[in-house]
């Protein structure tokens, strides 16, 4: 589903070529002329600069997405993982309940 211009939606069907569960992989394959691939603007930055990618449908975006950043436990959290979720929480402001610091519920609804 994309959105457009003026908050138009629109569902685009397609049949891939080529899939892949992981992005620089498909990257990849886009580089080397396999085809259209989605992908996150930070992830192709040099090559859309260098002109061996081109953005398609520059005036569409596709709809929101939600993402879970999951993790076992608080409780022995490693900094750099911290980070990571402090990092996340500035990266997505507005999108993220991990920018308001809401405490965490494990499955059973305990906080952790």
């Amino acid at each position: 589903n994309l959105i457009g211009p003026g908050g138009v939606q629109q569902t685009v069907q397609h049949a891939p070529r080529y899939v892949a569960d992981d992005l620089l992989t498909l990257k990849f394959a886009a580089v080397a002329g396999t085809g259209v691939c989605w992908m996150p603007d930070y992830m192709c930055q040099d090559e859309m600069r260098e002109r061996k990618l081109v953005r398609v449908l520059p005036d569409w975006a596709p709809a929101p997405a939600i993402v879970h950043a999951v993790f076992p436990s608080r409780r022995g959290l490693s900094p750099a993982v911290r980070r990571f979720l402090d990092y996340l929480g500035e990266a997505m402001p507005g999108r993220s309940s991990l920018s308001t610091r809401l405490p965490l519920q494990g499955l059973d609804g305990a906080n952790i």
